[in-house]
């Protein structure tokens, strides 16, 4: 009988080795690229096969603004560099030396966007055909700055995209009430009318990804902090674009089965 392996299993098996080759390859062949060196929390966004990674800290401590490119397209020898090092200054625009920062390919695919939760009112944005930097200025709004907010672009939308960020908002009732903040990168118009729901509000450290065959986003894992206790969240729960309304796909019957296992955080 032919074995069956988990889906997770496979993708895992294909998976771990490439992630651990980009994150902690330090001895590549060079022949006009250096490897980057080993850093902790750097981002990196795919675009059209090739691999693009910002930033990081060796220490924990001084962050850089380090910038690469690696082609998933190419062959990797002794010939072909593996890395090309990509332009952290253009015209005074500097590359932003952070880790734990966000990274997202733009809806056009011809930009990445790096997000720092604590500049949130300012995105370098890097040109991968020019090769160069400017800094978008977003409009003034009360952004939730704090570590573990994990932005999304629609990539079905038009322009540079729409950039959604749950639980990047609150008032300031008390206790406040949360929001996710939407932005068109190509207009620069910001809105917060998009209210989280009760099992989304005040989670963080959550996954957002989005599901294009339901053209919906969705949101799972990560915790909500109590009087300083952290509480996983048990839900997936999934935002439609249309209707503007967050409901839960999976059900807490199901849940109990174990078929959604939720104990998780970080981001995916």
């Amino acid at each position: 009988m032919t074995p069956h392996f988990p889906l997770w299993t496979i993708i895992a098996t294909k998976l771990f080795p490439l992630l651990f080759l980009v994150i902690s390859l330090t001895n590549a062949p060079s022949v006009s690229a250096v490897a980057p060196a080993t850093v902790v929390r750097p981002q990196y966004a795919s675009v059209n096969g090739t691999l693009y990674i910002q930033g990081g800290a060796p220490d924990s401590v001084n962050p850089i603004s380090a910038f690469y490119s690696l082609s998933l397209t190419k062959p990797w020898n002794d010939t072909m560099p593996l890395w090309k090092t990509l332009p952290t200054n253009s015209s005074g625009v500097l590359a932003p030396a952070i880790w734990m920062q966000t990274m997202s390919a733009t809806a056009d695919m011809n930009h990445v966007l790096i997000w720092e939760f604590s500049k949130p009112n300012m995105s370098p944005l890097f040109d991968i055909e020019s090769k160069s930097w400017t800094d978008l200025d977003l409009p003034p709004i009360t952004w939730t700055t704090i570590h573990g907010l994990w932005p999304l672009i629609n990539p079905a939308s038009p322009g540079l995209g729409t950039f959604y960020v749950p639980n990047g908002c609150q008032d300031s009732s008390v206790p406040p009430v949360w929001y996710m903040c939407k932005l068109d990168l190509t207009t620069s118009v910001i809105t917060r009318d998009i209210q989280m729901s009760i099992q989304t509000t005040g989670v963080l450290y959550y996954s957002f990804v989005y599901c294009s065959s339901r053209n919906s986003m969705m949101l799972y894992g990560g915790y909500v902090t109590y009087f300083n206790v952290p509480y996983p969240n048990p839900n997936m729960s999934e935002y439609n674009m249309v209707a503007n309304t967050w409901s839960l796909p999976v059900s807490a019957a199901s849940r109990l089965k174990g078929i959604c296992s939720w104990q998780r955080d970080g981001r995916c």
